[in-house]
């Protein structure tokens, strides 16, 4: 049996909070997982190392989380792009990105030439972005087509999730292997392999320049096929297997 872990347990230190009381039950059923396993499969440097602690010789690979909206093998010249923002996944995310950081996204968008968000997936409540100065379109839930489309002809890419898990999110897998330049609203941590400046900004930290955004969107996407790119998931599968023939 070869197991995908995409997460491990839910976490939580404060007793009002139903994670508190669920997390030892998780913690231990993936642990009874893991050591049922004959080979592992985790999308994050953390869960790896908190997988290998627990198990003793069974194979195991780091596998980031690849795009679900398609995989272009080309793209138009970062030049070519339009100048919107796309902002991508669960409301309360987007939510939170909206409204706790509205002066530093204003900011942002306006250094950047950035005209509009156009905000794909669950919509967020519009008194979230009543404090931004940029127009804010919401798609909904859009066809893999379409999402491709905006991704293929946004500049910048607008996501609210933890530093330390960037490769286990689906949104950061989108946008990277259409080369979106990532604004992360996070704190800053050290990522294996990525890079601030390199492969992505922290907002509030500094406002690039196109050019500076142009070489973002160039890393983003090596780096998504150098490292993350389905073909790749399927080959550490398979390199899993035949450690177990």
């Amino acid at each position: 049996m070869i197991t995908i872990f995409h997460e491990l347990y839910a976490d939580s230190y404060k007793p009002w909070d139903a994670r508190f009381w669920v997390m030892p039950f998780q913690r231990y059923l993936t642990t009874r997982m893991a050591t049922m396993s004959d080979g592992i499969l985790a999308n994050w440097d953390e869960a790896v190392s908190w997988l290998s602690e627990r198990v003793n010789g069974t194979p195991l690979r780091m596998s980031p989380t690849f795009s679900n909206v398609g995989e272009p093998e080309a793209l138009p010249d970062y030049s070519e792009r339009t100048p919107y923002a796309v902002c991508f996944g669960r409301a309360g995310r987007k939510e939170e990105m909206y409204q706790q950081h509205a002066e530093a996204l204003n900011s942002m968008l306006q250094t950047a030439g950035i005209e509009r968000i156009v905000d794909i997936g669950s919509p967020p409540s519009e008194s979230s972005y009543a404090g931004l100065n940029v127009t804010v379109s919401t798609t909904g839930i859009q066809p893999v087509d379409a999402i491709s489309t905006y991704l293929r002809e946004a500049s910048l890419g607008l996501l609210n999730y933890p530093l330390h898990c960037l490769k286990k999110s689906g949104v950061w897998a989108s946008y990277a292997a259409y080369g979106v330049p990532t604004v992360l609203a996070a704190e800053r941590q050290p990522v294996e392999g990525l890079a601030e400046k390199t492969h992505y900004v922290l907002l509030g930290s500094y406002t690039p320049n196109t050019g500076q955004l142009s070489s973002i969107s160039g890393a983003i996407r090596q780096w998504y096929i150098k490292r993350a790119h389905s073909r790749l998931s399927a080959k550490r599968v398979e390199q899993v297997i035949a450690e177990l023939l």
